[in-house]
Formats: C-alpha cells, structure tokens, sequence
C-alpha cells in the first residue's frame, strides 16, 4: 500500500514539472534558433534595406523628483525609460516553439542604439541599460531600464516662491542620423506611474516634442531627438509661513512708529530695529537664490520694497522730532505753515477733538466779560510821567496770575496786590508825581519786569505746543499715507506672481 502511494506522488509530480521541463528545453531551444543557428550580429542594424529607417520609440515615466539644485541649476529625477523597436531577424513563429510568444535574453544579446542624454549634466551620457530584455515573436524588443538622470534646469527666479521652472531633457542617439535611426515618442506627456510627491516642488505639466536637429557643417544630416518637457512648480507654503508673513509683519510694524508719541523717546529705536530684521531676512533669501543677474526675485523685490519704505520712515521721524522738540528762540512758524497744519488739516485727519484744541492751542480771551467790582479795578501807573490813569479791566485772580500791562510802558496793577498805603489808595485826590518814593518805583519796575517775563514765557509756550501739534499733524499724515503705500505695494506685488492670479 505505501509503495502504491509512493509510486503515484512520483507520477503527480512528474506531471507537474513536465510542462516546466519542455518549456525550458522549447526556451533554450528558441535561443539557438534565434542567435547561433541564423548568426545573429548584434553590431548590425536591424533594416532590411539599407535605406530603411530603424524606428526607435521611446517613453518617459517620472517616479521622483530627487532635487532641484537651484545654486548649481540642475535637477536630478528617477526615471523609467520605456524603449522598442523591432528587429526582423528575431521573428520566429510560435508554434514551432510549443507556443512561446516571447523569450528573456540578456541585454548584450541585441543591437542597440547608442542613446544618450544629450543635455546631461554628469560625465556618462549613455542612457542606464538593463541587464535582460524581452524579446516577442513578431520581432518586437522591449525593456525599460530605470535610472537616475541628471540634467541642467535654468532656473528663473523672478517669482519665487510663486515660480515655475521648465526642466528640458533631451534623448536621441549619439551616431545615428535621423536617416538610419529616427526617434517616435510612445506617449504625448511624461507618464507619472508610481510617482512619489516632493515636499517641496510639483511636477504640475509636462509635453514632449519630436525634433529633427540639422548639423550645421553638414545639411544632409540630420539627427532626431526627442525632448520632454517638465514643468515644475514650487509650493510656496513654508516660504509664506517664514519669510513673506512674517516680513508683511514688519513692514506693518513700521506704521507704529508714526504713531508712537515723540515724547516716548522709542521712535528710532523702532525704525531701526525692523530695518535690521528686514537687511536678516533679505540675507536668508540670498543665500537661497542662484547668484544670477538676469531677474531679481519677487520676495526680494519685496523685501527692498519694505526696506525703502522703512528708510524712509526713519529719515520723516528726524524730521518729525526735529519739529517736535524745535526751540520758539530759534525757530518762528510760517503763517501759512501754521494755517495750514494746525488749523485746517487736523480737522481731516482725526486730530480736531476738544483734548486736542485745549492742549496745542490757548483759547482767546472773550470780550464780554462781567463788570469788575471796586476790588478789581486796577490803576494804570505810567512810568514815563509818574502820573496814574485810572482804567477799569476785567480780572481774576484765581484764573490769571500775570500782570497785565496797558501799553506805551504803563503798568496796570490790581489794586488787591499792591494794597491802598504804599500807593494812597483810599484818598480822594490823584497821586502826585513828587510824592512816588524811590521805593515805590523799584516795587513797579520790578513788577513791570515780571509782566513781561511771564508773557514771554506764555509766548514761547504756546509757540512750542504749536511746534508740537505740527510734529503730531506730520505724523498722523505719514500714518494714513505709509498705510496705503504699504497695501497698494505689497498688493502690486504679491499678485504679480502667476500662482496667485
């Protein structure tokens, strides 16, 4: 009994392996048909005639985009290469070989054209071959070698990091004329099979493109070549997140220093500070970028946009606290400066509140005033002819310490100050001339003199705080007009990029 089951497990896998068996007896035998028995030359171009054209067709799959060496300018990519052609002395037919339609055989076994990466950027510029190829009955080769290719990619920087590059690589072969070999591209685009997604470019397009290259030297010659087109488009989310953004930051940082009080005394250390934050990021982009003269990139366009913008900032705040801590001593406003900024303009620009008007500008005396009582009357005292005048003013001790003073050098002196005895306040006759000691006259030169400081000091106050509204009525203009030059700049800027339209 066992040796009966030994005996059919024998049968069962000898029924199994027989196809195996026959099938690489057929194979082997295939292979001394077609390139020992027929002498098969592999240096001999498969055409039938020797005027015939050997097509060549050719397909490009990307599956990597490896890198994008923008200093250097030349992109590296991972490739499948998909080639045919036919060869007519590798023709069989089937059925004579237990139907094997197709048979693997090395690479060394067949002609093969000499292509090569015509714009190729490393030493070797014969394409990546295969070990095996596949070899159909009607004549047909096929094999797809993958490989990684190096080629140049000039770049254009002109809208990083909004930008798109156009990658070329050409392939054709290296000795054959259009006229022996011609080139036929399988597929219209570059095929993305299996295509791993780079972090930080997209191959957003491609094209191919079918030419026919003439030699110079030699007109009848002409070589074929086929071209693929890759276009590439960078994402441009890590440069807004650490570069644009953060530099739109900045330049909105500049509008705080025209509202910063002068006073503060932070005006310029602000200014300055951004302007050196904004020369740090334009050194990151610099180092980023190609050393290329041909286009200037639009986040550096933006960040000398910026930069300008800042500069000038920092040359309107000198002048502005230069106009702000300006000395009345040395300085007199024009009239029309003075209508213009502190009476008319600050209406407009959001400075004509009441705090405003009380602080810069001193509100004229009002004409109608009350009847003064006897207490308030003062008397004119002129120093030229030591005779007094009587005149009634208005006066308030409690809201106006200065002296008044009449004019033509007379002194107007409240009669609650000076008190009735010195000056016989009380009688009923004038004061005579004669009767004015030498002590009275000092008390009224000196009176005389503090009037007149005073007024002066009231004067030059006021001439200061109108300095300092015209510093304020500066800065708020700049404010609204930086406001806009900023959005208006940083709108024509940005969306001149083509991804962003």
């Amino acid at each position: 009994m066992l040796r009966t089951t030994g005996i059919l497990l024998g049968f069962l896998q000898l029924i199994v392996l027989f196809p195996s068996i026959f099938g690489s007896a057929a194979e082997e035998a295939l292979q001394e048909y077609l390139f020992k028995s027929s002498g098969y030359n592999k240096d001999v171009r498969p055409a039938p005639l020797p005027n015939d054209t050997v097509v060549m067709n050719f397909g490009l799959s990307v599956t990597q985009i490896l890198d994008v060496d923008e200093k250097n300018q030349i992109i590296t990519t991972g490739v499948w290469m998909d080639q045919y052609w036919t060869d007519y002395r590798l023709e069989w037919n089937a059925s004579n070989f237990s139907d094997v339609d197709s048979v693997i055989v090395p690479f060394s076994w067949v002609w093969y054209p000499d292509l090569v990466l015509d714009n190729s950027a490393e030493g070797d510029y014969l394409l990546p071959t295969w070990k095996y190829v596949t070899v159909y009955n009607d004549g047909q080769i096929w094999v797809t070698p993958p490989g990684t290719l190096k080629s140049p990619c000039r770049i254009d920087v002109r809208y990083f990091p909004f930008d798109e590059q156009y990658c070329f690589m050409s392939f054709g072969p290296w000795e054959f004329t259009a006229f022996s070999v011609i080139m036929n591209p399988i597929n219209d685009r570059v095929l993305k099979e299996n295509y791993v997604e780079n972090v930080e470019w997209d191959l957003y397009n491609s094209s191919v493109e079918l030419i026919a290259d003439l030699d110079e030297c030699c007109p009848d010659e002409a070589y074929s070549t086929i071209n693929f087109t890759l276009i590439l488009r960078r994402r441009p989310l890590y440069y807004i997140l650490n570069i644009l953004i953060p530099c739109a930051a900045m330049s909105f940082l500049t509008l705080g220093v025209f509202y910063l009080p002068p006073d503060c005394g932070e005006k310029m250390t602000l200014s300055i500070s951004v302007l050196i934050a904004l020369s740090v990021f334009s050194l990151l982009v610099a180092d980023i970028m190609p050393p290329t003269s041909d286009s200037s990139p639009l986040i550096g366009t933006y960040l000398l946009f910026n930069m300008a913008v800042n500069a000038m900032s920092i040359l309107i705040s000198v002048v502005i606290l230069h106009f702000h801590f300006r000395s009345p001593k040395m300085y007199r406003m024009h009239p029309g400066v003075k209508k213009l900024f502190i009476e008319t303009l600050p209406v407009y620009i959001g400075l004509s509140s009441k705090r405003m008007t009380a602080t810069y500008i001193r509100p004229k005396r009002n004409s109608n005033t009350i009847e003064p009582n006897d207490n308030e009357k003062l008397e004119v005292i002129s120093l030229e002819n030591h005779k007094p005048k009587s005149e009634t003013q208005s006066y308030d001790d409690s809201k106006d310490k200065t002296i008044p003073k009449s004019g033509n050098g007379a002194l107007t002196v409240p009669k609650t100050v000076l008190g009735s005895t010195i000056f016989g306040y009380g009688r009923d006759d004038k004061i005579e001339t004669d009767e004015l000691n030498l002590f009275e006259k000092t008390v009224v030169s000196y009176l005389e003199l503090s009037s007149r400081k005073l007024q002066r000091n009231e004067d030059e106050e006021e001439a200061l705080e109108e300095w300092k509204l015209l510093a304020a009525v500066i800065d708020r203009i700049c404010l609204i007009v930086f406001l806009l030059i900023s959005l208006i700049g940083s709108l024509i800027v940005l969306l001149s990029a083509p991804g962003l339209v």
